[in-house]
C-alpha cells in the first residue's frame, strides 16, 4: 500500500509539473487556413472557434506559420506562458499575384491512332514526337501559350512515318489542391503543315504531297514541382490533325496521346 501511495503522489507531482510548463493560444483567423507551430501541422482555423484553440504547447518562444491557397503565408513568433492562454490574431492577405513565363518541351507518345482518308480508316502503327511550348500565365488558374508540336504517323502500310507540323495557339488551367502537384487542362488549335516527302504512296495517292488543314489537342494531367521553378509535366489526351492538297483529298491522323516532359518557369 505504502508503494502504491507513493507512486500515486508522484503521478499527480509529474502531471502537474508537465501542465505547468505549458499554456495555450487561442488564434483568431478566417476559416481555412493551415496552422503550423515549428513547421508541425495542428489544424485547420473553422468558423465555430472563431479560429483555432492549441492547448497544453511548451512555455517557449515558438513560429506560427499559416498558410492558405491564395494567400500570403504568414510566420509569426509569440512567446507562451506557463498556465496562460494567449490570444493571436491573424489577418492573411490575398497573395499578389505577378504574371509567369513558363517554357518547356513535351515528348508524345500516341496509341490507337488511326488515319482516316474520305472515311476510309487505317490503323496507325505509332505515332510519337515532341512540342516545345512558350506560356504566359496571368492569372492564378489561367495561362495562355504557343506551341509547335511535329508529330510522326505511321500508318499500318508501306508508307514511312508521315510528319506532321502544327503551330497551335493553347489555354491552360492551373490549379494546386496538394503542395508541390499541378493540376492542368490544356486546349489547343492551330494549323496543320504536312510537308512534301519523296517516295511512293500507298495509303492514297496523295499522302506524301504537301498538305495544309487544321489540327486540335485536349489533355489533363499533373506537373510535379521540384522546386518553384523547375517541374516534370505528364498528361494524357486526344490529338488530330486534319489536311488536304490541291487535289482536295482530306487525311485525317488522329490519336490518344501521352505526353511527357520538363517544364520551367521564370
Amino acid at each position: 500500500m505504502k508503494f502504491i501511495f507513493i507512486n500515486t503522489i508522484l503521478y499527480f507531482v509529474l502531471i502537474h509539473s508537465v501542465k505547468a510548463q505549458t499554456g495555450n493560444l487561442q488564434i483568431y483567423c478566417k476559416p481555412g487556413v493551415n496552422i503550423y507551430v515549428n513547421d508541425q501541422y495542428k489544424g485547420k482555423t473553422n468558423a465555430d472557434m472563431s479560429g483555432l484553440l492549441l492547448e497544453n504547447i511548451s512555455a517557449k518562444d515558438i513560429n506560427i506559420r499559416a498558410v492558405c491557397t491564395g494567400c500570403i503565408t504568414q510566420n509569426i513568433i509569440i512567446k507562451i506562458e506557463e498556465g496562460k492562454t494567449i490570444e493571436l490574431k491573424i489577418d492573411v492577405e490575398k497573395e499578389k499575384f505577378t504574371y509567369e513565363r513558363i517554357t518547356g518541351v513535351a515528348f508524345h507518345f500516341g496509341t490507337f491512332g488511326l488515319f482516316n482518308v474520305n472515311n476510309v480508316f487505317t490503323k496507325a502503327d505509332y505515332s510519337a514526337g515532341f512540342t516545345p511550348f512558350f506560356d504566359i500565365k496571368f492569372h492564378p488558374y489561367f495561362a495562355v501559350g504557343f506551341e509547335v508540336m511535329s508529330i510522326w504517323g505511321k500508318p499500318q502500310t508501306n508508307d514511312a512515318a508521315r510528319l506532321m507540323v502544327n503551330p497551335n495557339f493553347r489555354i491552360r488551367t492551373i490549379f494546386s489542391p496538394v503542395n508541390n502537384i499541378n493540376i492542368d487542362i490544356l486546349i489547343a488549335s492551330g494549323l496543320a503543315f504536312w510537308p512534301k516527302k519523296s517516295g511512293e504512296a500507298f495509303l492514297t495517292p496523295t499522302f506524301n504531297e504537301q498538305r495544309i488543314g487544321w489540327d486540335f489537342r485536349a489533355a489533363a494531367g499533373a506537373e510535379f514541382l521540384f522546386t518553384k521553378k523547375i517541374a516534370l509535366m505528364l498528361n494524357f489526351g486526344y490529338w488530330a490533325s486534319s489536311s488536304t492538297s490541291d487535289n482536295i483529298v482530306w487525311i485525317t491522323h488522329d490519336s490518344m496521346i501521352l505526353s511527357l516532359g520538363p517544364v520551367i518557369r521564370f
